[in-house]
């Protein structure tokens, strides 16, 4: 590594982001921000104000690299005296740059396949993901290298940020990144073109290259930590993500040409059913990787819906086939989400499990058929949920009720009368100056335009859980609420109409 004259001042320090420690210790996204920048001018110099060595020791790196030819820094590594990642920070801290721990950075998959391995190999440089102000963050080893820099900025056609990480750290990542990007290239390489007949999909889940992709999916995951391996069919492809330290993070993408064989070899590996489609199913394979042996739990969700959402996974109910949504749940549940939205809440069997999904650590979001947010309690209730458990799994309720807008080129201002207001079931002590709707060729002649939604937003406190334990009416838990700083839906209305986006008689049409 060099050091030039003058100073880092073609480089910037990333933004803080809310990284936070000390040189030797990362913040919680595994950014640590340089305590100062520019502190002395050798790195030599910063490792011993860092505390990592004694400066004597330091000294007599310094001559034995005067008489070998080589860095102090890099006698100091050599001999063991200080690590990779202990000279990563003092450069950073040298550089006025943050340090990445790329063990704890969450890298962001869209940067890192912006370049190739073989190219990444070239600059030792990574691309990891990208700052506030939208600059490609790269992690390397010596950011002085503005050779590299300028080739990743040529390349990704973004301005860079380079953070300091160190060798073996990067090394690992282009390591892993020309792994599974060869494996799937040599599956696509070798693979026709996409099928559908069973038959076909079994011989295609024996060959070659779709088991080398799925083993090295799987030891790719193993050398990672991961705890489960998802694998979410998508539109155009496959997203294959690793949980890691309870983060799901991105790890590839398979083409959608080696979908069906990819899952196919997934299914015959755990004894699944290839040909069904229709219901979850779930197995067990014990296998080695690496001389380890790894016990896996197969768990798949099958026929998907056709209205598809990127990065959400779905699952069809089907009475016919006993799919309930209750089964449904238990079988999401499986699959280690995160979040699991469920159409509607409308029977015990879905509610309980809705309870017991939220009480074991999903964020669960639902709908209710109820009048209001408060109203949302007493109904669970009297779908014969305890009303302990629904003090303790909810935590948020919104209602909600559309309303037409006012057409924006033909609405007209006027004034409405406290009279009006009070026979429309608003008490109010002054007139108000309004829209109201009169109609053009644009809105059809009925003078509204697009929906916009009415809200009313519910906290759970501590006293809303009280009462609901205690089985308070839906009057008493909304007074509580207001008095707590709720706006129920009519009071939401009344502003949009002040605002001018609808009128007070759709307002009174819906609440």
């Amino acid at each position: 590594m060099s050091e030039r004259q003058g100073g880092p001042t073609a480089l910037r320090a990333v933004p803080e982001q809310g990284a936070e420690g000390t040189p030797g210790e990362a913040g919680a996204n595994g950014l640590t921000p340089p305590q100062r920048r520019g502190a002395s001018r050798f790195i030599s110099d910063v490792i011993a104000e860092l505390g990592f060595l004694p400066r004597e020791r330091v000294e007599a790196a310094v001559e034995e690299g005067k008489a070998t030819g080589h860095a102090p820094e890099q006698v100091l590594v050599a001999s063991g005296a200080i690590t990779g990642d202990q000279l990563a920070r003092a450069v950073a801290q040298r550089f006025g740059l943050h340090h990445v721990d790329l063990a704890v950075f969450n890298t962001d998959v869209a940067a890192l396949n912006l370049i190739g391995a073989s190219a990444a190999r070239r600059l030792a440089a990574v691309p990891i993901g990208y700052d506030d102000a939208g600059h490609l963050i790269v992690a390397m080893a010596d950011p002085s290298n503005v050779l590299a820099l300028d080739d990743l900025k040529l390349m990704t056609g973004h301005e860079v940020q380079p953070v300091v990480a160190s060798p073996d750290d990067i090394s690992g990542l282009i390591g892993r990144m020309s792994r599974l990007d060869d494996a799937v290239a040599a599956a696509v390489e070798q693979g026709e073109e996409e099928i559908a007949d069973i038959t076909e999909i079994r011989e295609s889940a024996d060959d070659a290259p779709v088991i080398k992709l799925v083993n090295s999916i799987i030891a790719q995951a193993v050398e990672d930590g991961a705890s489960d391996i998802h694998f979410e069919p998508e539109e155009r492809d496959m997203r294959v993500r690793f949980r890691v330290d309870g983060v799901l993070r991105e790890s590839t993408s398979i083409p959608r040409r080696m979908v069906a064989g990819t899952v196919s070899r997934v299914k015959i590996m755990a004894d699944l059913d290839i040909a069904e489609r229709r219901m979850p199913q779930d197995g067990r394979v014990s296998l080695a990787v690496e001389g380890h042996a790894i016990d896996l739990r197969i768990v798949t969700i099958e026929d998907p819906v056709e209205y598809q959402l990127e990065g959400v996974n779905q699952i069809q109910v089907s009475t016919r086939t006993g799919l309930t949504f209750a089964a449904g749940l238990r079988a999401i549940l499986r699959h280690d989400p995160d979040v699991v939205m469920i159409g509607e809440i409308r029977d015990r069997e879905t509610a309980e499990a809705a309870i017991q999904a939220s009480l074991t650590g999903h964020l669960v979001l639902s709908t209710l058929h109820t009048n209001d947010a408060p109203s949302a309690i007493t109904r669970l209730t009297e779908m014969g949920i305890e009303p302990f458990l629904t003090a303790s799994a909810v935590c948020t309720i919104v209602a909600q009720r559309l309303v037409r807008q006012l057409c924006t080129y033909c609405k007209r201002r006027t004034m409405l009368s406290v009279s009006s207001l009070e026979k429309a079931g608003f008490s109010v002590a002054f007139d108000l100056e309004a829209y109201e709707p009169v109609g053009c060729s644009r809105c059809g002649g009925s003078g509204y335009k697009g929906r916009t939604g009415l809200y009313e937003v519910m906290t759970i406190s501590d006293e809303i859980r009280d009462l609901t334990v205690e089985r308070a009416s839906a009057d008493d838990i909304r007074k509580v609420a207001v008095s707590q700083g709720m706006r129920p839906l009519r009071a939401d209305g009344f502003e949009k109409v002040k605002n001018g986006v609808t009128s007070i008689a759709e307002v009174a049409r819906v609440t």
